[in-house]
């Protein structure tokens, strides 16, 4: 341990992983499930054996997410090169984004230490006419990107590649199984449960720091050789958003089937409860009749059959 042939870095590692889940049930039947992730894998490898222990982080981090606001919106198509309003907005936010971002070293000079110790520029306080923050880079690229596509104003997103706790937002799955006590759907159907479901997770697959980067002032923003960059470069960044039932363009139509089946059905439902002579006169004025009920049920729920199968169709 204390010999000069010693060349295996010291090693911190640490992993944090915070789970929620929270159970609801406003009105019998309905039941409303929320679940919110956390997890943040890093380490931190000091090269003691080297002058000034050059410190690299590496790592992975992932947290639960939401853009179900653009989840909908067209992608475009081949004629206008796929041109889609969550892009355009993306690329509005990087200047936004990168002009927040370098505000943050304001009243900060140049490290002195590093590969700075022999550069005219050391000690000297910033000077965005020296070096900006790389427009394509990661510390750039990422808060825009979520900002468009999660439908908030860039000039508010945070910053921090690895946000807080504070910042994951809920995952949701929702079931109603009431309909079923509606008419006679229970001589018809042994279980009759509508469901829908969300999950969106925001993933930083890997990411490992520049080796030669300074700190600025101590914290994670800072300086790498002939770039204006953060602590870490990232690596495999991703929001992959599987609704569940998938939205694609095509899953509008279907949604709207749908929800007009399953809308029928309760209006049906409600009028055979509190009115029946009128449920029956309705019935009884369909031109073909299934087992005395009508043709209209069957009508409602091949509705929502095809909706679902437009929901469910893959590309």
């Amino acid at each position: 341990m204390t010999t000069d042939g010693q060349t295996s870095p010291a090693i911190y590692s640490n992993t944090s992983e915070i789970n929620f889940e929270l159970n609801i049930e406003p009105i019998k039947g309905l039941k409303i499930q929320l679940t919110a992730n956390r997890t943040d894998n890093h380490s931190r490898q000091i090269q003691f054996m080297y002058d000034d222990m050059p410190t690299s982080l590496a790592g992975s981090y992932t947290k639960t997410h939401c853009a179900i606001r653009t989840a909908l919106t067209s992608a475009g198509n081949a004629a206008d090169g796929y041109n889609n309003a969550p892009f355009n907005q993306f690329l509005g936010n990087i200047p936004v984004i990168a002009a927040r971002y370098e505000a943050q070293y304001a009243g900060l000079s140049y490290p002195t230490t590093g590969f700075m110790s022999d550069n005219p520029y050391a000690g000297m306080p910033f000077n965005t006419e020296i070096g900006q923050a790389r427009r394509t880079g990661s510390d750039i690229l990422i808060p825009a990107f979520i900002a468009a596509y999660t439908g908030t104003d860039a000039a508010t997103q945070y910053l921090d590649p690895f946000p807080s706790l504070s910042q994951i937002l809920p995952n949701w799955r929702i079931t109603y199984d009431g309909l079923i006590n509606l008419g006679n759907l229970r001589n018809i159907f042994k279980a009759f449960t509508l469901t829908h479901a969300y999950q969106c997770t925001y993933t930083v697959g890997s990411y490992s720091s520049y080796l030669n980067w300074i700190s600025a002032d101590g914290s994670n923003i800072g300086f790498t050789l002939d770039e204006l960059t953060g602590e870490a470069e990232n690596r495999g960044k991703n929001a992959p958003e599987r609704p569940s039932p998938a939205i694609p363009s095509r899953g509008r139509l279907g949604i709207v089937l749908c929800f007009a089946g399953a809308v029928c059905l309760a209006l049906y439902g409600t009028l055979l409860l509190l009115r029946p002579a009128a449920a029956e006169r309705l019935s009884e004025s369909s031109t073909v009749t299934l087992d005395g009920s009508g043709l209209l049920l069957l009508v409602f729920v091949l509705l929502m059959a095809a909706g679902a199968a437009l929901i469910f169709r893959k590309k």
